[in-house]
């Protein structure tokens, strides 16, 4: 059975992402082989994986490598600040998109890389992203973009920056029950 997976903010071939963001690697080789066999680890070859931005701070040909490496049948992008440009991104990434709206078992979810609103910013000047972020017209919204510490989930918004996962992908029967925990929804998950 095809899967859903959802996950954000890896930062392949980021080197500064280990200190930048506190994460428990030993150095970059150690970060990103970690990331690809935790992704491979859950992710099947005919699952689909949704990566909502900043996948990789390198190159084409080190994207495409990485990329190469990952389990799932058809893998999406939606577009984050530190990834090439969506010309770029498109020739490797099977759809890639600045944001789309899904029918997720019942509810219309928002995917982009931004979240409504970045509580870490403020006053509208700190958030120098502001422009990016989607409209809040109620409907759920699942992001990335902020990085730890902060909350997986936030009224309607669901983050699934890798970091808040132990770097590994998230299932969409984990993101139903985030949803349902935080704003029952129609279709409750099976048990």
């Amino acid at each position: 059975m095809t899967m859903i997976w959802f996950i954000s903010d890896t930062h392949f071939w980021h080197k500064k992402i280990i200190e930048l963001d506190n994460r428990p690697f030993d150095n970059l080789y150690h970060h990103d082989k970690s990331l690809v066999e935790r992704w491979n680890e859950v992710v099947g070859k005919d699952d689909i994986v949704i990566h909502l931005g900043d996948f990789c701070f390198a190159g084409t040909s080190k994207i495409r490598q990485i990329y190469n490496e990952l389990n799932g049948k058809l893998k999406i992008l939606v577009v984050g600040n530190h990834d090439k440009s969506k010309f770029k991104m498109a020739q490797i990434f099977d759809v890639v998109v600045e944001q789309m709206i899904i029918n997720f078992h019942g509810e219309r979810v928002l995917l982009c890389h931004y979240p409504y609103s970045d509580p870490r910013a403020f006053k509208d000047k700190l958030d120098k992203h502001k422009d990016k972020r989607p409209v809040n017209n109620g409907v759920w919204l699942i992001h990335g973009h902020t990085h730890p510490p902060v909350n997986k989930v936030n009224g309607k918004q669901i983050n699934v920056n890798c970091a808040l996962y132990d770097y590994y992908p998230v299932s969409e029967q984990e993101i139903l029950r985030l949803m349902n925990k935080a704003w029952p929804i129609k279709n409750k998950i099976d048990k």
